[in-house]
Parts: C-alpha cells; sequence; structure tokens
C-alpha cells in the first residue's frame, strides 16, 4: 500500500471528523475535558493559550469557560499574516467571528507568557506525537518560538494511527489527550 500524503490523510480525517454526530462529540469531548482539568500540568498552569473549537473538533469552548471560572489567565489566538498572537480574553464575548470564520479576540490584549499550557490543534497525530495541522505551520512556528509552554492536544481515538511521516520542521506536542488514553512525549519531564 501506497503512503497517503499529507494533503490526503488531511481530507481524509476532515471528512471522518464531520461525520461525527452531535453526541459522539460530547461524549468525546466530556472524557477529554475531564482528563485535562483534572491533570496536575493543568491545575498548576497559570496561563492557558487555547484556540476555539469548530467543525466537530474535540470541544474547547467548555474548557475556556472552565479555565476563567478558575482565574487562569486564558489567551486566544489570532492570525497576522504568517504569524499567530494569543490576546487574553476575560469572558466568551470578547470573542468575535474573524478570519475563516474562526472565533478569535476583539480588542484584547496581547500575551507573551513564558509558562503555562498551550492547546495545540491537529487533524492526525501518530504515537510518536507527530502530528498533522490545518497547513499553515501556524503551531509548528508558535511551538518552535515557545519552547517552555508545555503543548497538549486533543484528538478523537480514531485520530492517532500507528505511524505519520513527518517533516524536519513539524513540531510535536508534548502530550495527546485522547478519550481513552493520555500519550505523552516530553523530553525532559517537566512535572518530576
Amino acid at each position: 500500500m501506497m503512503e497517503q500524503t499529507k494533503a490526503e490523510l488531511r481530507k481524509q480525517y476532515k471528512q471522518k471528523r464531520r461525520a461525527l454526530t452531535p453526541e459522539q462529540v460530547t461524549v468525546a469531548s466530556a472524557q477529554i475535558r475531564k482528563q485535562f482539568l483534572n491533570s496536575d500540568e493543568y491545575k498548576d498552569c497559570n496561563h492557558l493559550l487555547i484556540y476555539v473549537s469548530q467543525d466537530n473538533e474535540v470541544d474547547t469552548v467548555e474548557i475556556i469557560k472552565q479555565a476563567l471560572t478558575d482565574d487562569k489567565v486564558v489567551a486566544v489566538p489570532k492570525v497576522y499574516g504568517d504569524h499567530m498572537h494569543f490576546h487574553r480574553i476575560h469572558e466568551m464575548s470578547d470573542l468575535k467571528v474573524g478570519a475563516y470564520g474562526i472565533l478569535e479576540p476583539a480588542g484584547c490584549e496581547m500575551l507573551h507568557p513564558t509558562e503555562g499550557i498551550l492547546i495545540v490543534p491537529g487533524i492526525v497525530f501518530d504515537i510518536n506525537g507527530h502530528r498533522i495541522g490545518y497547513g499553515g505551520g501556524y503551531y509548528d512556528r508558535y511551538m518552535k518560538l515557545h519552547p517552555e509552554l508545555t503543548a497538549v492536544a486533543f484528538a478523537y481515538d480514531y485520530q492517532v494511527l500507528p505511524e505519520i511521516s513527518c517533516e524536519s520542521f513539524d513540531e510535536r506536542p508534548d502530550q495527546l489527550l485522547t478519550p481513552s488514553e493520555i500519550y505523552s512525549f516530553m523530553e525532559n519531564n517537566k512535572y518530576d
């Protein structure tokens, strides 16, 4: 069997995600949310840099609401050309529909945190932490610039393959949470 290209995998797994029922999304998201919110990494962090889920992605909105309730500094990404910056939000109403129909911060202060958790999106992952994102490279560049942040990805179980090919510029998250597994890829376990 020929190896699928990133573009083919991206298309195939976006279609699979679109086919999920609202109930499947809700149940899986609740399992992942529970794992994440109960983790020491979350409890110990002050800053949470997190995207707003869309198109049947694992739901992040409830995590954002809980983090705000927990008095975490919550920041959401906004794209500027080839770069992405995170802006602090204080409530969900700080988000407005922006580029590509994605909710993004409007008129909020830009953050440059030196610690915290970065939630990384992805379409396909493998058991070694490699990921295929949306193709813009924004998160690869951000993770490379901010190695001090703990990068965590959320995925449905079907999104995790035994192996996917990767490029030298591809960055791996430190952890990947699915409804049934917690994969850790931390070179130097930051939480010993």
